[in-house]
């Protein structure tokens, strides 16, 4: 009975006084390499993507939109609307979904209590996290990797060793987020403006994004 409630929407006919059940309006089935399942994967390791940000995305504006509109008929995804700024989140059934088709590349930032998985309210938080968002698509244009299936785990979590030695073959995106799994050492630093780090072959980047403000240059903690 409760499986089949789930899958009905109740109606009730006060002129025949009777109940009719009808079968819901099943969700559109997301195909891997489409619009829409990219759009959640980085809604996904963002924890919040910023509406302004979809323009910069691959495809056309139109066909974008849709896509945002589909997901959100769906109940993919919900628009969060706070301070004037407004940005997409994902549903539990969208995070299922992830978790199902890849749990190694999504079980990191759809578990637990993390940024990304339960995003805060608090408009410093959000600007954070839209900044790093805005960062992980400027790496996919420049075919950075920034899945972390695709990249070796150079940040192991306090006390895990290293199974075999790690070679950067390709440049490769790790969010600050990401670099705290090093362990107590970093997450000592306090107030570093730091989104990330990139790696290449041959070198190390630290990866700034401080949007049309001003560098505030914490001399200790980016050291």
């Amino acid at each position: 009975m409760e499986n089949a409630q789930s899958c009905t929407q109740v109606i009730v006919d006060t002129v025949h006084n009777e109940v009719i059940l009808l079968p819901k309006r099943k969700p559109s089935v997301l195909e891997k390499h489409t619009i829409p399942y990219k759009l959640l994967e980085l809604i996904a390791i963002c924890g919040e993507l910023p509406a302004g940000q979809i323009k910069r995305l691959y495809g056309s504006t139109s066909y974008k939109f849709k896509a945002i509109t589909r997901l959100k008929e769906d109940n993919y995804i919900r628009l969060f609307y706070r301070d004037q700024l407004r940005g997409y989140r994902l549903n539990t059934q969208s995070k299922r979904l992830l978790l199902l088709d890849n749990s190694v590349r999504f079980s990191y930032f759809l578990s637990g209590v993390s940024e990304t998985n339960r995003p805060k309210v608090e408009i410093t938080r959000r600007l954070r996290l839209h900044r790093i968002a805005e960062t992980y698509i400027t790496m996919l244009h420049a075919g950075v990797f920034i899945f972390r299936d695709e990249k070796p785990p150079v940040f192991y979590p306090a006390g895990k060793k290293e199974i075999a030695p790690l070679h950067i073959c390709e440049p490769t995106f790790y969010s600050s987020r990401e670099i705290k799994e090093v362990g107590t050492n970093f997450v000592k630093i306090k107030n570093a403006r730091m989104v990330g780090a990139l790696l290449t072959l041959s070198a190390l980047y630290v990866v700034y994004n401080s949007s049309d403000a001003q560098m505030k240059w914490h001399y200790k903690s980016e050291m």
